[in-house]
Parts: C-alpha cells; structure tokens; sequence
C-alpha cells in the first residue's frame, strides 16, 4: 500500500544539535512505538 502523504525528514547538524545525543538508541517510531523489526515481523505473519 502506498501512501500520497508519505514524507522523510533528514536533519542535519546545526545550531539546535545536542551533542552527544544517538538517534539510533532509540529505535522506536514516536507515533507507533514500534521498531523497524516489528514492523516487518508483522508483515511476515
């Protein structure tokens, strides 16, 4: 299924960048709360 409103927001480095801070320690999606892994486990069932 595809999505008409489907977007991807890249964020760079700038002024507001908390350094430090490891975007990847915190797979899950703030609006599903799930994880690429469940997603796609989901999918295999």
């Amino acid at each position: 299924m595809i999505k008409k409103n489907a977007w991807l927001l890249i964020k760079h480095s700038d002024e507001y960048v908390k350094k430090g801070f490891d975007a990847k320690a915190f797979p899950e999606s703030v609006k599903s709360g799930k994880t690429i892994e469940d997603i796609k486990n989901q999918a295999e069932h």
